[in-house]
């Protein structure tokens, strides 16, 4: 068991104890070392809740088979081991940032005493939700792993979440009831699926008494998909309906560039006449700036026209591969390791020209003019600006590939 003790800062300068308890057991069982089993159990309350929710029951229970144990195995004197794992348990979460006292009951005047009673300052009329409870995840495993001539080892998991009871503000309740949706308290309505693979590569050779080397290898693919948020549901001229729902945490919106000219920005006194009467995202496009796409096909360029781009901030994929190299007394290693399939849309420093009163990068040397135009140069970024105007909305450009490989250490000893 254990506990933890931690203070959420309050905007009337008062503080409130956060406690968390937990009693865990778990078993485990081998039978000549070929079948093995798990489990666990654990009993665990948040002072988070009101008292009727405060604990929650959650456990995990595992299988395991060690083939390469077996009589029929004994004849593969190069598989060394093999093994494969079955896996599933409920876990719950009461990690809801350091702000949750604040932002989960809709008010920052409203908070949970450690008694577990509701405290109220400032004569808001505003309801809290003694109601919420724990987020619960069911979470399946399988995996295998294997290791051959006492050399090579590998392990492939692949792992299947239903997250339920997630914490959500409400979004289809009608504001005609007199509260402000921001001013609602959040509730347990959730639900978010996610699944992926996970794969791991070791090779270890000796190639004599004083030469050795190491080389390792991962690589996990991981997609979350938002099953129910509560969202409303946008008008049926609106190209995507939802911006949560059905899509993955943080998936990225903007408009699409159309590149049907040959580069995506408005080029011709007759593009340029076009937008100035379709545009509706704000500014007054210009010479050199983004055409869109209009693709509701309504003759209007607005925010029903916005679409899912790239990825979210959350990388779907994280890999990394390492070495090390010994020689007597000495060794060399090295760690690479890099995310993929992640995008971001930005802003200011780097990406715009006009922030900071003008910072400029590479690219924006190769900005849109009549003359690059018409001399056919390269063109990697739209007309310079001294403030945002249309083609500083979110869109395809500015929400970039956030992925990369980076050295993340290397050593000699």
């Amino acid at each position: 068991s254990y506990l933890t003790d931690g203070k959420a800062g309050m905007s009337s300068g008062k503080s409130v104890t956060e406690r968390l308890f937990s009693f865990f057991a778990r078993a485990n069982y081998s039978y000549q070392d070929k079948y093995m089993l798990s489990a666990s159990i654990r009993h665990e309350g948040s002072s988070k809740f009101a008292a009727d929710n405060r604990w929650a029951n959650f456990w995990s229970a595992t299988a395991g088979w060690r083939i390469s144990n077996e009589e029929f195995m004994k004849d593969f004197d190069w598989l060394d081991d093999l093994k494969i794992r079955f896996g599933y348990g409920v876990t719950g979460n009461n990690d809801f940032s350091a702000t949750y006292m604040a932002n989960m009951l809709g008010s920052d005047t409203n908070w949970m005493m450690p008694n577990g009673t509701w405290a109220y300052s400032y004569g808001k009329s505003q309801n809290v939700n003694p109601n919420l409870g724990w987020e619960i995840a069911y979470k399946q495993n399988y995996g295998i792993d294997v290791q051959l001539f006492r050399e090579l080892s590998l392990t492939v998991d692949y792992f299947r979440e239903k997250r339920e009871d997630v914490l959500i503000s409400r979004g289809t309740v009608p504001e005609i009831q007199g509260v402000a949706l921001g001013n609602l308290p959040k509730v347990n309505m959730g639900r978010i699926d996610n699944h992926g693979f996970e794969f791991e590569a070791t090779y270890n050779k000796r190639i004599d008494k004083d030469w050795s080397f190491t080389v390792k290898g991962n690589f996990a693919y991981n997609k979350n998909t938002q099953r129910f948020m509560d969202e409303a549901q946008k008008p049926a001229d609106y190209v995507y309906r939802y911006r949560s729902t059905g899509y993955s945490i943080g998936q990225n919106f903007g408009y699409r560039i159309d590149y049907s000219n040959g580069n995506g920005y408005i080029n011709t006194q007759e593009e340029l006449d076009k937008a100035l009467a379709t545009y509706q995202v704000g500014g007054t496009p210009r010479m050199g700036d983004f055409l869109y796409v209009d693709l509701n096909e309504d003759g209007i360029i607005d925010e029903k026209d916005q679409a899912p781009i790239k990825y979210s901030d959350i990388p779907r994929i994280t890999y990394g591969f390492s070495g090390s190299v010994n020689w007597k007394n000495f060794d060399f290693s090295f760690l690479f390791s890099g995310i993929a399939k992640a995008s971001r849309l930005y802003a200011g420093w780097g990406a715009t020209e006009f922030a900071n009163v003008g910072f400029f990068s590479d690219y924006h040397l190769q900005a849109w003019t009549p003359e690059r135009f018409a001399n056919g140069e390269e063109i990697l970024y739209p007309a310079l600006g001294s403030a945002p105007g249309t083609s500083q909305k979110p869109n395809d450009f500015f929400i970039m590939d956030r992925s990369f490989l980076r050295l993340k250490n290397i050593e000699l000893g």
